[in-house]
């Protein structure tokens, strides 16, 4: 999931007619998508619940936007990734020449984050000489040329089974993450300036979060957040990346569209949303009609820049 660690994300192959690209599952959707089309064309930038986790293509916002038959829809979302694995898919973003971009993302940043400071606690005092290195030409062509050998000590499975203590504090790990998120939106969000662009916050099922124990359920959002916030293990949105992703939207002059609020706002209880999740944050099928439909009144409003096609 993480340049550090070497991760590499390859999302297609070419077809022998050279005419398509071809997925073929693994972390992406299995789509064949074609190099050149004569609809207007939009990507999708994510983590699992833009891949559509545990729904049929059909069922997914993307399936659904591509039913329309109105748009080209390419879902690049990937399960489990962090705001890096967003990065790593720039140039194929480029390949696919876009007339929009929606990028549905957030919820992992800080959980992958812990879970790295847990097994390599040191990993942040690198990280900026790591960012220095892959900035490099000379260290890029190297590190494809040469191939380096496994570390006979490194046992993943018996790090993950034996606890490290973390060095960081738990604000020294919240500031990192936001920065990493920050510094790696900007990238995306920079590198794609000219494509009309959608930063959705993602949404939250608030009674399902994993969060610190109370008696009952706290009555605001901004409350229930908080205690979300506190829990070690939550897997939904921490707040610091929720709260910088409107400000984001509003220094690139990028369009933004707030989902936690739109799944909420009809709530009876203002923080429950029955039907639209599966879990603690991955939308229904129903939950992804919801967004599919406020996708298409975005996305009507746009006018396609590649008229070449």
């Amino acid at each position: 999931m993480f340049q550090s660690q070497g991760w590499q994300v390859v999302p297609w192959t070419v077809d022998e007619d050279s005419q398509h690209f071809w997925t073929q599952g693994s972390y992406l959707r299995a789509q064949k998508i074609q190099r050149t089309t004569s609809h207007p064309r939009v990507v999708i930038l994510g983590a699992s619940s833009a891949h559509g986790s545990n729904e049929l293509w059909e069922d997914t916002f993307a399936g659904r936007l591509q039913s329309n038959g109105t748009w080209d829809v390419v879902n690049l979302g990937i399960g489990g990734t962090t705001s890096t694995g967003l990065v790593s898919l720039l140039p194929y973003v480029e390949q696919l020449n876009p007339d929009a971009l929606i990028i549905y993302y957030g919820h992992n940043e800080v959980h992958q984050l812990r879970q790295l400071s847990n097994i390599r606690p040191t990993f942040i005092q690198w990280y900026p000489v790591q960012r220095l290195l892959w900035s490099s030409n000379l260290y890029t062509l190297l590190h494809t040329w040469i191939t380096l050998s496994k570390d006979p000590n490194l046992d993943i499975q018996k790090m993950e089974e034996t606890p490290t203590k973390n060095s960081l504090t738990e604000d020294q790990l919240l500031s990192f993450s936001q920065a990493h998120f920050e510094n790696n939106l900007n990238l995306v969000l920079h590198s794609t300036q000219k494509i009309p662009t959608l930063l959705i916050t993602p949404p939250t099922n608030y009674p399902f979060a994993p969060m610190e124990y109370s008696e009952s359920l706290p009555e605001t959002i901004a409350d229930i957040q908080k205690q979300i916030d506190a829990h070690p293990e939550s897997t939904t949105i921490h707040s610091t990346i929720k709260s910088t992703i409107p400000t984001l939207a509003k220094q690139h002059g990028t369009y933004h569209w707030d989902l936690d609020v739109y799944f909420h706002q009809n709530s009876p209880d203002a923080t429950s949303a029955n039907g639209l999740f599966w879990d603690e944050l991955h939308p229904s099928a129903l939950g992804h009609k919801w967004i599919a439909d406020g996708l298409k009144t975005w996305l009507s409003e746009i006018e396609p820049s590649n008229t070449d096609r």
